[in-house]
């Protein structure tokens, strides 16, 4: 078990689940992967469910807002050290704020950014929740992957604010994947 105790910034470290059926989706999830659910009482209003696989958080699902729109989606997480100053970074580089940097309670501080090419991804700054705490294995959150029509354009601006670097390889589609690394470490993919 790929068992977590933190993560290092620009990494990948938080995966929730906007819904409008929450209790469909503890279900269906609990069925599909064996999951558990725990619900967490927030100053926020609706409780936010913890998903654990084996005992251990894997990732979270809550009901979504109005203003979230009527489509479900899984949001991905930044690990950042400053969520306020990445924020600022990535609207210099193209970016725009989709959600002011917020406090969550004692847990941590959280944003929304799109980036230039229009995906949309977390930034995470943890205080007593650090993120999942299994990661890359059954169960668990395994990879991030970007579908974007500009991929010279994401592959800049995830450089420049997270200092991921690029490769290709013959054998991925051709030449076509893109593997994100951080340090030498792939991290996720885009195409």
């Amino acid at each position: 078990m790929a068992e977590m105790t933190s993560y290092a910034p620009g990494t990948f470290c938080w995966v929730d689940l906007a819904t409008m059926a929450p209790e469909s989706a503890k279900a269906f999830y609990s069925e599909v992967f064996g999951w558990t659910a725990e619900d967490v009482p927030t100053d926020m209003g609706p409780p936010y469910t913890m998903l654990s696989y084996q005992g251990k958080q894997a990732c979270a699902l809550y009901r979504m807002s109005p203003e979230q729109g009527t489509h479900p989606y899984w949001a991905s997480y930044i690990r950042v050290k400053d969520v306020d100053a990445v924020a600022q970074k990535a609207v210099s580089l193209g970016a725009a704020v989709i959600m002011p940097p917020m406090d969550v309670m004692e847990h941590g501080r959280m944003g929304f950014i799109q980036d230039p090419s229009g995906a949309v991804v977390g930034l995470w700054q943890p205080r007593a929740h650090f993120g999942a705490a299994i990661d890359n294995q059954v169960g668990a959150r395994s990879w991030n992957e970007l579908l974007t029509r500009d991929t010279p354009r994401a592959a800049d601006f995830y450089g420049e604010l997270f200092g991921w670097t690029t490769r290709t390889r013959p054998d991925l589609m051709e030449g076509r994947y893109v593997l994100f690394e951080l340090d030498g470490k792939p991290i996720g993919g885009m195409l």
